[in-house]
């Protein structure tokens, strides 16, 4: 339970392979029965490497990511989510995807790593503006993957 949300995390370029592409992932989970104050406000996401930067928004609940109407990217693949869309809904540019193992998979960004010189890529989820309680969260990590 808290009421400041924030997970960061970050790795040098170095450590990728270069000239490769690559996507930054959240993975998470929202306990079903124990969730609470997660989709009262929409989270910040980020992913900054060097000077570029790529920011969003997502709201960490599975009825967002499994009931509404918000059209977003899995894997390639545009998908349609049925139902209405409600005021907290067109504040969100992020939807996560649910994978097979049931967690959570919001894609934070895409980037190209050149390999001709180091940078830091920096990964953030943050919801530091609301006041209420938020619980039910797990965090299995900041995924960055080859495309």
């Amino acid at each position: 339970m808290t009421s400041w949300l924030e997970v960061e995390g970050k790795i040098n370029t170095r450590i990728l392979s270069p000239n490769t592409m690559y996507r930054a992932c959240l993975i998470v989970q929202v306990a079903h029965h124990r969730t609470y104050g997660l989709d009262v406000e929409p989270c910040e996401v980020s992913i900054e490497v060097g000077e570029l930067c790529s920011r969003g928004t997502v709201i960490l609940s599975h009825d967002a990511c499994t009931k509404r109407s918000l059209e977003h990217v899995c894997d390639g693949n545009k998908v349609k989510i049925g139902g209405s869309r409600s005021r907290l809904e067109d504040m969100v540019s992020r939807v996560g995807c649910e994978r097979k193992d049931g967690w959570l998979e919001i894609a934070l960004s895409d980037f190209y790593n050149e390999g001709l010189c180091e940078k830091e890529v920096k990964m953030s989820l943050r919801e530091v503006n609301g006041v209420h309680l938020k619980g039910g969260l797990i965090v299995e990590a900041l995924e960055i993957r080859p495309l």
